[in-house]
């Protein structure tokens, strides 16, 4: 097989012997077989330091790298509390190299430095690759606040499309990382250029309709991600309105918690259970905003709701952009056609790279449609995180960004 699939689940006991069986299992799965690289993705009961550098001995001699996920996902199946990985075998990808570091929100020329690592690697100039050849992926800190900018450099100095995603933490939003080859990073980024043997094709896909409601961003605290008012109003207050529900009471009452942890608790219960009976929380899931470029709707979902009445975003806002609110539509019939028109456009599938939206992987909870979504991908070597924003040209939420190999 082409693609290698493996995932571990170990949940309790000690995070560090987590990590240790989660890597030997993967190890064991893979076995045999003569590998490029392998790409992982891992929720936090386990030692990640540990498990980063358990792969890196676990594969001498092979570039590992992933980050921390919201949700993991593999051939059949939406997982949790799980370590999920993609062995790339050299029958199928030609060549990938690797470069990773700190800083993208401290140093505004990471990107280039990236990409000048990446010259260095190869001996090749990333501004003269075919993106027919060529493809990237992305991992980026789901909590750094300058990924946007970042995603957009890279799309200024190459012509190779990446696509990738925002490591998660389960709604936590408190710690997300990502890994390279044994080494951990915060605030960071790893990007990856392969050269597959294989055709391929690299997108984003969405499940949304448009309506007539849109809202401009009047006040904004980009360096928190917060829209503060739509239209002059309180933005919590103007987009509840737009979605025809009032803002809970429970959100606000002098309850001795904050608004905002009331309203991160409740989210991560509906990402556990698939059950939540407050009416702004699910609709805030149902009815995501959505930015125009080129004609074209790219998702700015928020994260959760300050106690001074704002959305914080999945992405910055910035002041002045007009948000247009969007209904959710049938995520499950939208991905089997998608992948019946990559089957007719690439013969076959042979394996599935995406990053998923950890709002995307709620909302497929809330329908009780997540096994039936990952049966989509039963017969398909996949790998995948619900991720923190999805990237294909700028950054996206509530999206899937997706490389599909065939033959």
């Amino acid at each position: 097989m082409p693609f290698l699939t493996a995932y571990a689940h170990f949940i309790g006991g000690d995070w560090s012997d987590n990590a240790k069986r989660a890597v030997a299992r993967i190890r064991d799965s893979f076995a045999g077989h003569s590998l490029k690289a392998v790409l992982y993705f891992a929720a936090q009961n386990y030692d990640l330091p540990l498990l980063a550098a358990e792969f890196k001995l676990a594969f001498p001699g092979v570039r590992t790298f992933g980050c921390t996920s919201a949700g993991e996902f593999t051939s059949g199946a939406i997982l949790g509390d799980s370590v999920v990985a993609m062995g790339l075998g050299d029958d199928v990808i030609e060549s990938v190299e690797l470069v990773g570091a700190s800083g993208v929100d401290a140093e505004p020329a990471l990107a280039d430095r990236l990409l000048a690592g990446l010259e260095g690697a190869t001996g090749l100039r990333m501004r003269d690759l075919d993106f027919r050849e060529y493809v990237g992926f992305m991992l980026l800190d789901g909590l750094a606040n300058r990924n946007d900018e970042f995603v957009e450099r890279v799309g200024e100095l190459t012509d190779v499309i990446f696509a990738g995603g925002c490591a998660g933490d389960y709604h936590r939003f408190e710690k997300t990382l990502v890994f390279l080859d044994g080494a951990v990073y915060g605030n960071g980024a790893v990007l990856a250029l392969m050269k597959p043997r294989v055709k391929f094709s690299v997108f984003k896909t969405q499940f949304i309709k448009l309506t007539d409601c849109t809202m401009v961003a009047t006040a904004v605290d980009r360096e928190r991600r917060v829209v503060l008012e739509f239209d002059g109003q309180p933005a919590a207050t103007a987009y509840a309105a737009a979605m025809g529900v009032e803002l809970s009471p429970e959100l606000f009452k002098a309850s001795g918690k904050k608004s905002s942890q009331i309203y991160a608790e409740a989210v991560l219960n509906l990402g556990r259970s698939g059950n939540i009976e407050d009416a702004f929380v699910k609709r805030f899931i149902e009815w995501p905003l959505a930015v125009m470029i080129g004609g074209e709707p790219f998702i700015r979902a928020a994260t959760t709701l300050t106690d001074a009445g704002g959305l914080q975003m999945y992405m910055p806002p910035i002041a002045g952009v007009r948000y247009t609110a969007t209904r959710s539509e049938d995520a499950l019939a939208g991905m089997r056609a998608v992948l019946e028109e990559k089957r007719r456009e690439l013969g076959t599938i042979s394996g599935v790279i995406t990053a998923t939206c950890a709002l995307l992987a709620v909302q497929l909870r809330t329908a009780g449609e997540e096994r039936e979504y990952g049966g989509l991908f039963r017969d398909i070597p996949t790998v995948g995180l619900a991720s923190y924003g999805e990237i294909y040209v700028g950054v996206v939420s509530q999206s899937a960004a997706m490389i599909v190999f065939g033959q």
